[in-house]
């Protein structure tokens, strides 16, 4: 038996594990997480299954970048999980980290999110451009 406590969440945070209710990481939909404590060492496990290849990459790039000195993480890019370990006493200074990764991702998924909005209607009134330049120019039957 695992000494792994198990949790899939899917955009809830009404869990009864309080070490993963109050993971940054829970705000992603389909994040699963399983936490053990050791001691001193606290190891998280997480699986970011079903959610894009470019979220999951930028999540390692951001956690690269300037990770805490005391935060270990392995990262498996083809299984999309992160193994994060870190002791007891690192865990708030930890859990604000991934808060800001969580946030900048967060930024980056809204303004991908608009972006994609305006171009769609961009490209909706170009069409309509079209359609009144053809009804003001083509000639008409009369």
């Amino acid at each position: 038996m695992s000494a792994y406590q198990q949790v899939t969440l899917s955009n809830s945070r009404s869990i009864g594990f309080s070490d993963v209710v109050s993971s940054p990481l829970t705000q992603f939909q389909h994040v699963q997480i399983s936490v053990q404590n050791s001691g001193e060492k606290v190891t998280w496990m997480c699986s970011f299954e079903g959610m894009s290849e470019q979220i999951f990459s930028l999540f390692k790039s951001l956690l690269s970048i300037g990770k805490p000195l005391r935060l270990a993480s392995k990262l498996d890019v083809k299984q999309q999980t992160a193994i994060l370990e870190f002791t007891q006493e690192e865990k708030d200074k930890i859990e604000r980290y991934l808060n800001h990764l969580v946030y900048l991702i967060q930024k980056e998924v809204d303004f991908k999110r608009v972006l994609k909005e305006i171009i769609a209607n961009k490209t909706r009134f170009k069409a309509e451009q079209v359609l009144l330049q053809k009804a003001l120019f083509e000639p008409s039957g009369v």
